[in-house]
């Protein structure tokens, strides 16, 4: 199936959610199970306009697996990404996906 140049798209502003299992730091409460917010977005901001993606699933998978790659502690990872103007002919605040991805099977 060939993608449409309209329909590629790139750019963090679509980025809707990003989330990491932290259950370490929850029960430890110790800042060693946990992951520094700020190196977070410069990952997944990395990821996300590193290259032009055709397809948002596409671009969602190098989020989560740039996550994986950077942050040893995450065993899960959900990616949410939300294009507030696709373009299909129908009233709605954005379209979405969301991907949700295991160490164990990545």
């Amino acid at each position: 199936m060939s993608i449409p140049p309209a329909r590629s798209w790139s750019g963090l502003r679509s980025v809707g959610g990003i989330g990491a299992d932290l259950s370490v730091a929850e029960e430890r409460d110790d800042a060693d199970g946990t992951i520094d917010w700020a190196d977070l977005v410069e990952t997944v901001t990395k990821a996300f306009t590193e290259r032009r993606y055709k397809l948002v699933e596409a671009a969602a998978n190098a989020v989560a697996a740039a996550v994986f790659a950077k942050f040893r502690i995450a065993q899960r990872v959900r990616v949410e990404i939300r294009k507030p103007s696709a373009p299909i002919q129908a009233i709605f605040s954005h379209t979405a996906i969301i991907v949700e991805r295991e160490r164990s099977r990545f």
